[in-house]
C-alpha cells in the first residue's frame, strides 16, 4: 500500500496482494471491468502532470492496477472523489479516510507471508515510508484527530538516509552491497577466490556520536589460510573509524558444533556529533568459500561497570568494562490509557515537527524534552523504559 506522502505519490494504491475479509464484500471491490489497451497506453499519448517527480514519469498507464480496483469501487460510493491519472492528489487526503474506514494493512513481519517475487521488498529498509506500514495505520486509525500528513510525510533524503538507532541494530545482507560476492537468499555468498576483495560494505547510515560493537555473523568459512580485514569508517570510507584483522588457517566451519555462526566483533567510536555516510566493510584476501548472515551494531552502556580481575591484589588497578547489549524500547501502544489521552490532547498544539519525532521516536523524544507540558509522561515513558531495562527510575 504506497503512501502517497512520500516519494511516489499515487492516491488510492491500495495493495492487491491480500484481501481477507467477508467473500461478498471481497466480490464486490473486484467487480470492474478489464482495463482496455488505451488505458494501459495512456501516457505515450498524454504528458504527465507538472510537478511530477521521476519516479512518477516512469509510468506508462493512466493509473497502477492498485489504483483502477479501489478508485473503480470507492468513486462509485463517493463522486466527489478525483483520480484523472495515477498521480492526481486532489482526494489524497480522502484516500488516507478512506484506507482507515474500510481496510486493515496487514503486519509483514508477523504474518509469515512467503511470496518469492519479493522478498527482498520485505526486508528493504526504505519501505517501511514508501509504502504505509501497519504501525502507521494503527496509530492513525486509533487516533482520527492526527493529520495523515504529519505523520506520513517524507522527502527522500528522510526515506534513504537512515539514522543507526533501536539497538542491536540489525543490517540484513539486502541491505548491503558486494564487490566479489553474490546475494542468495537472505545472505551474501563468496565463491572461492585467491585474488580477494570486498565482501560486503554499505549501505550508507547517519550515527550519533558514542561508543559502539559492531558483530559480523558469519555461516560458512572454509579456507586454508585467510585474513579477514573488518572496518567502521565515514564519509563513504574516507574516515577510518576502527579496524581489525581476523587470521584463520585450516578453517573448515570449526564453529558449527557448538554454534550457528562465527562471529567477529569491532568496537569503535564515533567522535562526531553525527557521522555521515557510516558503513561496516568486510575484506578477505582469499577464501575457499564464505556466507554473510547479517551484522549487528551495538551501544555501548552509558555507564561503565568497575571490576577487579581475577587472581589480582588489592593493590591492583581495577579495569574498566564496557557492556554492550540490546535495549528494548516501548511502544506509544503499550503506555496507559491516560498518558495516551494526554499526548493525544497535547499533539494539537505541539509543533508538527515535535509530533513527527513523538510518533516516529518516542524514546528520543521524550528524552530530549525540556518542556514543563512533558514533565509528566516523559517520566512515565522513561521508567517504563528503564524498567524494561534493568535500570533505576527517573526521580
Amino acid at each position: 500500500t504506497l503512501n502517497p506522502y512520500a516519494v511516489e505519490r499515487l492516491p488510492f494504491h491500495y495493495s492487491d496482494w491480500f484481501h481477507l475479509g467477508k467473500l461478498s464484500d471481497v466480490r464486490l471491490l473486484w467487480n470492474i471491468p478489464h482495463i482496455n489497451l488505451n488505458y494501459m497506453t495512456y501516457y505515450m499519448n498524454n504528458p504527465y502532470l507538472p510537478g511530477s517527480n521521476e519516479l512518477e514519469r516512469h509510468f506508462l498507464a493512466k493509473t497502477a492496477v492498485e489504483q483502477y480496483i479501489s478508485f473503480g469501487f470507492f468513486s462509485k460510493k463517493f463522486p466527489n472523489i478525483k483520480l484523472s491519472c495515477h498521480n492526481d492528489l486532489r482526494s489524497r487526503r480522502e484516500s488516507i479516510d478512506i484506507l482507515l474506514d474500510n481496510f486493515c494493512i496487514l503486519d509483514d513481519k508477523k504474518a509469515s507471508v512467503y511470496f518469492p517475487k519479493y522478498m527482498k521488498d520485505f526486508s528493504f529498509r526504505p519501505n517501511e515510508k514508501i509504502c504505509i506500514s501497519h504501525k502507521n495505520w494503527d496509530l492513525l486509525s486509533k487516533n482520527r484527530q492526527i493529520d495523515p500528513e504529519t505523520i506520513l510525510t517524507y522527502n527522500k533524503d528522510s526515506i534513504y538516509g537512515h539514522t543507526i538507532s533501536g539497538f542491536p541494530f540489525r543490517l540484513n545482507m539486502s541491505d548491503m552491497h558486494t564487490k566479489i560476492g553474490m546475494q542468495l537468499g537472505k545472505e551474501i555468498v563468496v565463491p572461492k577466490t585467491e585474488s580477494g576483495g570486498v565482501v560486503v560494505f554499505g549501505p550508507h547510515f547517519e550515527i550519533r556520536e558514542g561508543r559502539y560493537r559492531a558483530r559480523a555473523y558469519i555461516s560458512s568459512l572454509v579456507s586454508k589460510e585467510t585474513i579477514i580485514k573488518m572496518s567502521a569508517t565515514l564519509e563513504h570510507g574516507k574516515e577510518v573509524l576502527q579496524e581489525a584483522q581476523f587470521s584463520f588457517k585450516d578453517y573448515h566451519n570449526d564453529f558449527s558444533k557448538t554454534e550457528n555462526f562465527l562471529t567477529l566483533d569491532l568496537d569503535f567510536t564515533c567522535p562526531h556529533k553525527v557521522g555521515f555516510d557510516f558503513e561496516i566493510v568486510l575484506d578477505v584476501d582469499r577464501v575457499e568459500d564464505m556466507a554473510i548472515s547479517h551484522i549487528e551494531i551495538f551501544e555501548a552502556k552509558r555507564s561503565l561497570k568497575t571490576i577487579l580481575a581475577s587472581g589480582r591484589n588489592k593493590n591492583a588497578a581495577s579495569s574498566r568494562v564496557e557492556i554492550f547489549e540490546a535495549k528494548e524500547y516501548p511502544r506509544m501502544e503499550e503506555m496507559p490509557l491516560l498518558f495516551r489521552c494526554y499526548m493525544n490532547i497535547s499533539a494539537k498544539i505541539m509543533k508538527k515537527s515535535l509530533v513527527e519525532k513523538r510518533n516516529r521516536n518516542p524514546y528520543a523524544f521524550f528524552r530530549d524534552s525540556k518542556s514543563m507540558l512533558a514533565r509528566y509522561p516523559k517520566k512515565i515513558y522513561l521508567n517504563k523504559y528503564r524498567a524494561m531495562n534493568k535500570e533505576g527510575d527517573v526521580g
